[in-house]
C-alpha cells in the first residue's frame, strides 16, 4: 500500500514538473513566437485595406497589461521601397484578439516619412478606402509621435527634407480634439478641432472644412487632393487665420514674437517638390513690437528714427503671391506711432534664408507734421517728397550684419504711396480695411465669406519696383 501510493505521488510530481514546463514553453511561445505572429498579423491585415504593400516589424515585445512594443517598424511599397520607417513604436490596443481590435493609443519615435517619385511624378500605393475606413483608422484617443522628419526623393535622390521635433494629438470628453506641434519655428496648439466633409475615394480625398481655435484665435482649413491619370496627385487648398496671438505661439522668429494676426493663403501643389508650391495670400497685424527685428530697426535708423520705443505697437498689411519658399509683395504697408512705411511692389522675401529685396519708402511723423497742421482740408494730398526717405533693401532679414541699406531715388515714389503715408501723418491709418472686409471678419465675425481671395486683388504689379538705386 506504501508502495502504491509512493508511485502515485511520483507520477504527480512529475505530472507537475511536465505541466510547468508545457507552461513555460508555452508563456515562452506566447511571447516570443505566437504573439508576435499574431501582432504582425493584425497589423498587416488592418494596413491592407489602406496600402498595397507590406508592413516589417522588427521586433515586438508583450506585457502583460502594458501596451505593446515595436522597434524597427517598414511601411513598403511592392518594390521594396520604405515609404516610412519608425524606430520605435508603443500601441495600446483593445480586443486585440478579436477580428476588429482598436488602437487607442499611439507612440513613435525617431520616424521618417519618405516619399518617391520617379522623373517628378509620385504615385503613393495608395487603396481605394473609403471616408468611414479612413475615419476608423484615425479614431484613437491619443497619438504622440516625436523627432520625425519627411524626406522627398525623385528618382531616389533627396529633393528636400523637413522636420517636426513633436507631435501630440489626444481627444478628451467635452474638450473635443486637440493637437500641439513643436518645430523649429514654433508652438502650435490647436484645440476643438472638428472636420466636415471629408471624403476619400480611388483618385481624391477632399477636406471640405477643418476648423480650430490657435492662439486664441480661429484657423480654417479646406483643400482638396487629386490624381490624374498618369497617377500625379494635385493638391490645392486654403487657410484662414482670425485674430490669432501671436505671443501664445512662442514664436522663434526675431521680431515676430508679439501681434494679432488675420489672414487668408490659397496654394496649390501640382507635384511633390514643395518647391513648386504656389499661392496667394494677404495678412493683417496689429500691435506688433519689432524692436527685436534687426530689418526693422536699421530701415527707421537709416530714415532718421532714433527711439528704439518708436518700433511697439506697430500696425500692417499685405498682400502677396509666392512660389516655394520665396514670397512677392504686391502690397505692404506699416505704421507705427512715429514712422510709417510703404514696401513698394515686387520685394521678395525668401523665409527659408531671410534673404529679402526690397524698396521702402519712409516717413517720420515728426517732420511732416508742422506742415499737416497748417493745411485745413482734411482730405488733401501733400507733396512730402523732400521729407520723404527711400530706401533700398538688401541682405538677411534677421541679421543686422548682413542688412545692405542704400538710398534710392526720390522721384519714383507713387501718389498712392504719397496718399498712404499722408493718411498715416494724419493719424488714419485704416489698415487691414479691405483684408477683413473679404474674410468677412471686420466686425468679429471669424466665418469666412464665400469671396476667393482674388476678390481683393493680389495680382503682381505690371511693373516691379525700381531696385537700382538711382
Amino acid at each position: 500500500m506504501a508502495q502504491t501510493k509512493l508511485r502515485w505521488l511520483r507520477r504527480l510530481v512529475k505530472a507537475a514538473l511536465w505541466t510547468g514546463v508545457v507552461l513555460v514553453v508555452l508563456a515562452a511561445a506566447g511571447k516570443w513566437w505566437i504573439g508576435p505572429a499574431l501582432v504582425r498579423w493584425q497589423v498587416n491585415r488592418r494596413v491592407a485595406g489602406f496600402w498595397d504593400g507590406t508592413v516589417g516589424i522588427g521586433r515586438v515585445d508583450i506585457i502583460p497589461g502594458q501596451p505593446l512594443e515595436l522597434s524597427d517598424v517598414v511601411l513598403c511599397d511592392r518594390q521594396g521601397r520604405a515609404w516610412l520607417r519608425a524606430r520605435r513604436v508603443t500601441v495600446s490596443p483593445d480586443n486585440l484578439l478579436s477580428s476588429r481590435p482598436v488602437v487607442r493609443g499611439l507612440r513613435a519615435g525617431i520616424v521618417e516619412v519618405i516619399v518617391h517619385c520617379d522623373d517628378g511624378v509620385c504615385r503613393p500605393p495608395l487603396l481605394n478606402a473609403t471616408s468611414d475606413d479612413w475615419a476608423e483608422l484615425l479614431d484613437i484617443d491619443g497619438a504622440l509621435v516625436s523627432d520625425a522628419t519627411l524626406t522627398i526623393r525623385n528618382d531616389g535622390k533627396v529633393v528636400s527634407q523637413a522636420s517636426v521635433g513633436l507631435a501630440v494629438y489626444t481627444r478628451e470628453v467635452g474638450l473635443g480634439p486637440q493637437l500641439s506641434l513643436l518645430g523649429s519655428v514654433g508652438t502650435f496648439d490647436f484645440t476643438n478641432l472638428k472636420a466636415e466633409g471629408f471624403v476619400a475615394g480611388e483618385n481624391s480625398i477632399e477636406l471640405g472644412r477643418l476648423t480650430g481655435r490657435l492662439g486664441g484665435g480661429r484657423v480654417i482649413v479646406s483643400g482638396r487632393a487629386d490624381r490624374d491619370p498618369n497617377g500625379q496627385w494635385r493638391a490645392t487648398g486654403r487657410v484662414v487665420a482670425a485674430r490669432v496671438d501671436l505671443q501664445q505661439l512662442h514664436l522663434r522668429i526675431t521680431g515676430g514674437k508679439q501681434g494679432i494676426v488675420t489672414g487668408m493663403l490659397d496654394f496649390r501643389l501640382d507635384s511633390p517638390d514643395p518647391n513648386d508650391l504656389t499661392g496667394e495670400g494677404m495678412a493683417f497685424i496689429e500691435g506688433a513690437d519689432l524692436s527685436g527685428a534687426p530689418l526693422a530697426a536699421a530701415l527707421l535708423g537709416s530714415a532718421g528714427l532714433e527711439k528704439s520705443d518708436g518700433l511697439c505697437n506697430a500696425d500692417g498689411d499685405a498682400l502677396f503671391h509666392f512660389r516655394g519658399a520665396t514670397f512677392t509683395l504686391d502690397q505692404a504697408r506699416l505704421s507705427l506711432p512715429l514712422a510709417a512705411v510703404d514696401i513698394e511692389p515686387g520685394a521678395t522675401i525668401n523665409v527659408s534664408t531671410g534673404q529679402i529685396d526690397a524698396v521702402a519708402v519712409v516717413v517720420l511723423f515728426e517732420r511732416v507734421r508742422d506742415i499737416l497742421r497748417g493745411l485745413p482740408l482734411v482730405g488733401l494730398m501733400v507733396d512730402l517728397t523732400e521729407r520723404f526717405s527711400r530706401l533700398r533693401v538688401r541682405g538677411l532679414w534677421q541679421d543686422d550684419e548682413n542688412i545692405q541699406i542704400t538710398p534710392a531715388a526720390i522721384s519714383d515714389v507713387t501718389g498712392r504711396t504719397r496718399q498712404f503715408l499722408t493718411d498715416a501723418a494724419r493719424g488714419r491709418k485704416r489698415l487691414g480695411r479691405g483684408i477683413l472686409d473679404v474674410l468677412g471678419m471686420a466686425d468679429g465675425n471669424s466665418s469666412p465669406t464665400s469671396q476667393p481671395a482674388s476678390g481683393l486683388s493680389t495680382r503682381p504689379a505690371t511693373g516691379s519696383a525700381d531696385k537700382s538705386g538711382k
